[in-house]
């Protein structure tokens, strides 16, 4: 706090003084560590917004000043962000798609129900961001959804489309899928994670590589689809009783390489491997870090972000963003290939 009082005081005066300031300070604290999910929860029957902080997984519920209340009466659900843009996308209670855009305190409507071909009955409830589109599987399909966006000079989205893949070569128990979560990383690969009842669609985590998806309708073939069970018999013996850990919300750090899970059924959060063995599966696939959730969350941000959305822009704040973002743009270049590799 002492160094942003300094380098606001010394900005009148000389600007380039200060941007110099500015970065060897934040540079060499904490604040670089600092990395942010964002997750969906109900509050007194109301849905809020969290915000968790990686290091240690400290949950904040975020206060109207910081992000409106979100929308309807519904669960809030299909929550992604945008990491170029900072931005942050959620599925209201009254099934509108909404933005909560850095440097604002409102949640904007950007699509409604109909725009996104959903009803009642087949809303989302998870959801993903990649290649400049928001992804999510209707609920009870197996059709993964693109919802595309026109951008505007400023850079502003604004809903264009959308394209359905009807994924063909996924294990039958994901026939009828639950959610769960998805979470796609900066390469195109998808990780989900379902979640049902053993006696009928028992608990899967299984990944696609989207990576070369035509912008069309189309029927992808997944060849030699890699998938296996969140737990196996003999971790819950019981067929006719939830997977441990279950309801899995996923989301990826700024980089890759950890893949987070929080379970609001044991109120975990958890190391989730992104190494998956053809079938039989064997083991699990999460370990918890012995960090507890206590808020309930209904969904996650598919990745972190270095800088925490604010509800005011800052001139430092700015400055840092254009500085210190790592996060890898997402591909735009896509082939025409319809069949997806197994690895």
């Amino acid at each position: 706090m002492i160094c942003l009082h300094h380098v606001l005081s010394l900005q009148a005066r000389n600007w380039t003084l200060s941007v110099l300031v500015t970065l060897g300070a934040v540079c060499t604290t904490t604040a670089a560590k600092a990395e942010f999910l964002y997750g969906t929860g109900l509050v007194g029957g109301v849905n809020r917004i969290y915000q968790i902080n990686t290091t240690g997984f400290v949950e904040t519920l975020l206060p109207p000043s910081t992000v409106q209340v979100i929308p309807g009466t519904a669960q809030a659900n299909a929550v992604a962000v945008d990491p170029d843009r900072v931005e942050l996308f959620v599925l209201g209670g009254d099934d509108n798609l909404y933005i909560w855009r850095n440097g604002t305190n409102l949640l904007q409507a950007i699509a409604t129900p109909a725009q996104l071909g959903i009803t009642s009955t087949s809303r989302p409830l998870n959801a993903a961001f990649y290649d400049g589109s928001y992804w999510f599987f209707p609920s009870n399909t197996n059709t993964l959804r693109r919802v595309n966006f026109n951008t505007t000079p400023t850079q502003t989205l604004s809903f264009n489309n959308f394209v359905d893949y009807t994924i063909d070569g996924l294990a039958s128990l994901t026939a009828f899928q639950r959610f769960g979560d998805i979470a796609i990383n900066s390469s195109g690969r998808l990780y989900a994670a379902t979640s049902g009842i053993q006696t009928t669609s028992r608990d899967t985590f299984y990944t696609i590589n989207l990576a070369g998806l035509p912008n069309a309708n189309t029927t992808v073939t997944v060849a030699s689809a890699r998938y296996q069970n969140i737990c196996t018999a003999s971790v819950n013996p019981n067929p006719t009783s939830r997977c441990v850990p279950t309801n899995l919300q996923l989301a990826f750090n700024s980089t890759d390489t950890n893949l987070f899970g929080v379970s609001n059924v044991t109120d975990l959060w958890y190391n989730v491997s992104q190494s998956i063995t053809p079938v039989p599966p064997t083991g699990t696939v999460a370990t918890s870090t012995g960090i507890a959730s206590p808020s309930e969350l209904f969904d996650l941000s598919d990745v972190s972000l270095r800088q925490a959305i604010v509800p005011a822009p800052l001139p430092v704040i700015g400055l840092l963003a254009a500085f210190g973002w790592s996060r890898k743009l997402r591909k735009r270049a896509l082939s025409q290939s319809t069949r997806l590799p197994s690895t």
